[in-house]
């Protein structure tokens, strides 16, 4: 079983981009959430455009941060096997 571990490919890239795409969808998921959810406060409750401009704010921002987040775990990641290699 060993020897034949060793002839078979590295699924790592593999594991860590379906992570990478897992948290996409979960941001996308949750900007669609947002975005529904500011809809119907406007449209259905009368909420003022001012005040739920505020909340797309304060979710492009999570989203921004969340983003550079992903980046950071993603290249850390990189940067520790790399280290191990030296």
């Amino acid at each position: 079983r060993l020897s034949l571990d060793s002839r078979l490919p590295s699924v790592g890239y593999q594991i860590k981009m379906q992570r990478v795409m897992d948290h996409c969808f979960r941001l996308l998921f949750g900007l669609v959430f947002e975005s529904n959810t500011v809809f119907f406060l406007v449209s259905k409750r009368g909420w003022e455009t001012a005040t739920t401009d505020k909340i797309d704010l304060a979710t492009a921002c999570i989203a921004l941060v969340y983003n550079f987040y992903l980046v950071m775990c993603y290249f850390r990641g990189k940067r520790r096997r790399h280290n191990l290699l030296l």
